[in-house]
C-alpha cells in the first residue's frame, strides 16, 4: 500500500495503471503484439461482475501457490483510497481452469465498498477560524488563538466535529504580554478516538497589551 501511494505520484506510473490495452507495433524482429490488461476492475470487455469506475489504477496475480493478489488505487467523494488484498483464495470448476470464484477481486470490492460506505471528507479546520482563548501573564485579556490553514480530513461517516478532542500546547508553556497579531502563540493536537488527526499552528487573532 505505502509503495502503490508513492507510484501514483508520477504520472507515467499512473497512466500505465489505469491502461486497459496497449499495442506494441510491428518490428523488424516481431509482429504487433497487443497487451490486455487483467484487472477487471478497470475494464469489462472480458468480464463486468467486479467493474468499478471510481478505480483509477491496479494491478493483479494469480499463482497456485500464493493465492491471488490485487493492488488498486480508487478516488470518490473527494477521497482517494489504496487498497491491498494478498493471497486470497481462488476456486474453480471441475474442469480446472475457469474460476468459480476469484478471490482477490471479491475481496477487493468489498474493500472498497467499505471505504466507500463507511467513510467521509470533514473539514476539520478551516482558515479564520477562532480556536480558543489562552491566558496571558501581564496581559489586559487573554488571546484568542485562530487557525490559518485550511485542513480536510477521512473520518467515519458517523462522525460529528463534537467528537473531536482538541489539545493544546501553548508555545514556550506560558505566554507573556505584549502579544501581536499574527505570533504564534500554541500547537493544536486534533485527535479522534485516541488517534492524531493533525497538528495545527495557532496564531494570535489580536493584539494583547500589558495591563
Amino acid at each position: 500500500a505505502k509503495i502503490l501511494r508513492e507510484a501514483m505520484k508520477n504520472e507515467d506510473f499512473k497512466t500505465i495503471m489505469k491502461t486497459t490495452a496497449y499495442t506494441i507495433p510491428k518490428t523488424d524482429l516481431v509482429e504487433e503484439r497487443e497487451f490486455k490488461t487483467q484487472n477487471y476492475l478497470i475494464d469489462d470487455s472480458t468480464i463486468q461482475d467486479f467493474f468499478n469506475n471510481r478505480v483509477t489504477g491496479g494491478m493483479q496475480s494469480y499463482h497456485e501457490k500464493t493465492g491471488a493478489s490485487i493492488a488498486c488505487t480508487a478516488e470518490f467523494n473527494g477521497m482517494s483510497f489504496v487498497a491491498v488484498v494478498l493471497g486470497a483464495v481462488r476456486t474453480f470448476a471441475e474442469n480446472g481452469w475457469q474460476p468459480l470464484n476469484y478471490g482477490n477481486f471479491n475481496e477487493i470490492s468489498e474493500l472498497l465498498d467499505y471505504g466507500f460506505d463507511y467513510f467521509k471528507v470533514n473539514r476539520i479546520i478551516y482558515d479564520g477560524m477562532s480556536l480558543s482563548q489562552f491566558a496571558v501573564i501581564g496581559g489586559e485579556s487573554n488571546a484568542v488563538g485562530q487557525a490559518v490553514v485550511n485542513i480536510d480530513s477521512v473520518v467515519p461517516i458517523s462522525a460529528q466535529m463534537s467528537n473531536l478532542q482538541m489539545n493544546y500546547k501553548v508555545t514556550d508553556n506560558a505566554l507573556t504580554a505584549p502579544i501581536s497579531k499574527g505570533d504564534l502563540i500554541a500547537t493544536l493536537e486534533v485527535k479522534y478516538l485516541n488517534s492524531v488527526m493533525t497538528e495545527v499552528e495557532v496564531y494570535a487573532m489580536g493584539n494583547v497589551k500589558q495591563a
